[in-house]
Parts: C-alpha cells; structure tokens; sequence
C-alpha cells in the first residue's frame, strides 16, 4: 500500500522532481506557483462547460427561468473571458512582451480606427460626444498657443472600457435600477485591470447557481 502511494506521489510531480534536480529549488517554486495557477483556471473552464447540461435540463422543464440563467452565464462568461484576455494579452504587451519587441497594446486610435468603431452602435453617441470633447479642448489649447503634442487623443483602451459599460447597460440580465460601475484601475505588474461592479436582474441565487457547479 506504502509503496502505490510513493509511487502514484513520484508519477503525479514527476515534472516538479525532474526541474529540483536540475534547476534548484527556485526555479520550482515559481513553476509550481503557474502551476497552481493553470490549475485553478482550469477548474473554472470546467465549470462553466457543465454549465451547459443544466441549461439543457432547464431549457427543457422550465424554459422561463432558462432565460434567467442564460443571461447570467453570458456576463459570468464574459467577464472571465475579459480577465482572461487582459491578463495574457495586455498584460503581456504592457510588458514588452518575451522580448521586448511587441510594444506597448494601450495606444492612441487612428482617424481610420475611429471611423470603422463607429459603426457600433453602442459606442457611436460615445465616440461622437468624446470626438466634440477632444476638439473644443485642443482648439482651446491651440488658441493659448500649446504645441500639438500636448493634446488629447482617443485611446483604444477608453473606448473598450466604454464598450463594456455600455454593453452591460443594454444588457437584459442586469439591474438598471442598481449601481454599475465600470472603471479602470492604476496599472498593475500584469497590466490595467478593469474593475466591473453590476447586480443581476434576477435573485443572486441564479446569479451564483453557475458557481456552485462541480
């Protein structure tokens, strides 16, 4: 019995056995930390992939509350997918990326870009109302004689955070009536996080029936 448990012990950390040996143990602890990490985000994934036969069964003997829950795993699904994103992608170009070569993700629009975004709907009034902003404060600025370096410009960044509130606020699973909050936060080692605060149209027991899945 001693020896299927040492040896279930040595097959299940084999990884962690082969980089002490080599590498020392510093090397293993950050190892084990991403690990872990991976681990846990797994777990979630799965999580939200069960998620599919209870909306299944629900679909089936009560489609009512199936329209509840549906609204509730898109934004629960949304918003892992967005850290998700933001971790890996812009938090990596933040950085410089592996090598120092991918520049920086959060950046000035082009008139191009601008143009093409407007053809959302959700952010059209928001790029037409900043667009108006923008040139009464650099015309401002140009009649005090600044140079053009110091105006303002639309970011790719603001306007994402601008999609997503205006997402949720036209979303039918949230409570209008209630607070939501969507805001960026100081810069963190792994990028800008994105802080979003809402309640659900429906009670959290729905809310949080998805996160009780195993």
């Amino acid at each position: 019995m001693v020896i299927h448990e040492v040896s279930t012990l040595i097959f299940n950390n084999t990884d962690t056995l082969i980089l002490t040996w080599f590498c020392g143990l510093a090397s293993v602890s950050v190892y084990t930390m991403y690990a872990m990490l991976f681990g846990m985000v797994t777990t979630l994934i799965s999580n939200f992939s069960n998620a599919n036969f209870i909306l299944g069964q629900t679909y089936h003997t009560d489609f009512p509350r199936f329209v509840k829950l549906l609204d509730v795993y898109e934004i629960f699904n949304m918003t892992l997918t967005f850290w998700l994103f933001t971790d890996h992608v812009i938090g990596a170009d933040l950085k410089g990326g592996d090598d120092g070569k991918n520049g920086v993700l959060v950046r000035f629009l082009t008139e191009d870009e601008i143009r093409k975004l407007e053809d959302f709907v959700l952010i059209n009034d928001y790029l037409e109302h900043k667009r108006k902003e923008l040139d009464d404060w650099n015309a401002n600025l140009a009649a005090q004689g600044a140079k053009p370096i110091n105006g303002r410009r639309i970011t790719n960044l603001g306007t994402f955070r601008a999609y997503v509130e205006q997402y949720l606020r036209h979303h039918s699973g949230i409570n209008q009536e209630l607070m939501l909050l969507v805001r960026q936060l100081p810069p963190a080692p792994t990028g800008i996080p994105l802080e979003i605060y809402w309640f659900p149209q429906n009670s959290w027991q729905d809310a949080l029936s998805f996160c009780c899945i195993r």
